[in-house]
């Protein structure tokens, strides 16, 4: 019987040592920004989602799809929209949408750390960097409360030390930093209000749970009207959405993707030397050669023979474009100030030399014809931004 079994049980017996020894050892911490209602990691939003039902009465839906389709098929008033994420960079025409539900009468909450230049433009705000003078409560926020008190509370991880500067006289301050610096405000826009705020991470569930904070959400989330209520899923950070499937359950966890590949590796085990004695002879088959250099050369000798510099040119810069938009999240359709102030934060390169890059490129693609002098003077430029990034 042992023989008969032997693999199987040996195969049992391992997998058996192995969780009783994951079961003892310490599971890390995710402390990647989530957002996402689906998410129970310390930076996620699922605590928040499953306590919006004592704050507002009314329904409460769930959006994965841009503002636009979401507001497409009716005009909807007496409605809450709720943004939660670490940026609100609208796409298209999902600005627009928005604000003509706030102005009919509806009411958006946008918690985030960077908001879209165009959002801050039109409505005459500023976001600033706060420089804590003392290192003493450089982590605390007050909140407003319509009695004129100020509550203090603490933020146990994550806090942006941001604030608005805005000439507006109408503006209502909800909250504040430590220095008295408005990080918490709303905005009547027409008939409706604008809510903005430069905490998200205030609202994910680890500091919820972090001395008391929940009731500076609910503090906060209340001076909303009590109304339906549209939760924002698709302006989450875009990993959020592989995140729900299975396959990423079971590698995300160190246990089960141990589990799979030990498994994966007995089974090989077992093929390999089980089934020996009655595998028949496999011919050698010779392996396949490798013809990516010269494929690579001579895709190279036809752009030298041909010299097309202006076709090569269009083919970096649309790749340089779209390596921004995937890696930093930032739109390239305006390459202007606002985009290198925006790119130099991110990257720490200096902003004159984003500025000098975008200010080539488009020069260049005014260009009937592209000079070798020119075409390097390019190259070189890109490879010292990804050499400063």
């Amino acid at each position: 019987m042992w023989k008969k079994y032997k693999y199987l049980l040996l195969l049992i017996g391992t997998i058996l040592v192995l969780v009783v020894m994951q079961g003892g050892s310490p599971k890390k911490i995710n402390w990647e920004d989530s957002f996402s209602k689906y998410h129970k990691m310390p930076f996620g939003n699922k605590i928040l989602f499953e306590e919006l039902g004592s704050i507002f009465t009314d329904t409460i839906e769930t959006s994965t799809v841009e503002v636009t389709r979401t507001l497409a098929d009716n005009r909807l008033t007496n409605y809450n929209y709720l943004f939660i994420n670490r940026y609100f960079y609208p796409e298209g025409e999902d600005l627009h949408e928005l604000l003509q539900f706030v102005e009919v009468g509806n009411s958006v909450f946008i918690a985030a750390r960077d908001f879209d230049q165009r959002l801050l433009d039109t409505l005459g705000l500023v976001v600033n960097q706060e420089i804590a003078v003392s290192l003493i409560d450089t982590n605390v926020m007050w909140l407003n409360t319509p009695d004129g008190e100020r509550t203090k509370f603490k933020l146990g991880r994550g806090w942006a030390h941001q604030y608005f500067e805005y000439t507006d006289e109408t503006i209502e301050v909800l909250g504040t930093t430590t220095d008295s610096n408005a990080n918490c405000i709303v905005i009547r826009f027409n008939d409706g209000n604008i809510y903005l705020n430069l905490e998200p991470h205030a609202f994910t569930n680890f500091n919820m749970l972090y001395e008391g904070n929940h009731r500076y959400v609910s503090s906060v989330l209340s001076n909303m009207p009590d109304q339906p209520v549209i939760w924002d899923e698709y302006y989450k950070m875009r990993e959020v959405q592989a995140e729900v499937s299975p396959i990423y359950v079971i590698l995300s966890s160190d246990g089960l993707r141990e589990a799979v590949l030990l498994l994966l590796a007995a089974l090989l085990l077992y093929m390999a030397f089980a089934v020996k004695r009655r595998q028949r002879a496999i011919p050698l088959v010779k392996t396949p050669a490798n013809a990516t250099l010269e494929f690579t050369q001579t895709i190279g000798q036809l752009y030298f023979n041909t010299r097309d510099n202006s076709d090569i040119a269009l083919k970096r810069t649309d790749y340089f474009l779209r390596n921004i938009r995937a890696k930093y999240g930032l739109p390239t359709n305006e390459l202007n100030a606002g985009f290198a102030e925006k790119l130099a934060a991110l990257t720490g390169v200096p902003e004159t030399d984003i500025a000098e890059l975008c200010s080539f490129m488009k020069w260049m693609q005014t260009k009937p014809a592209v000079t070798d002098s020119t075409l390097l003077k390019l190259d070189k430029m890109m490879d010292d931004f990804y050499d400063k990034s």
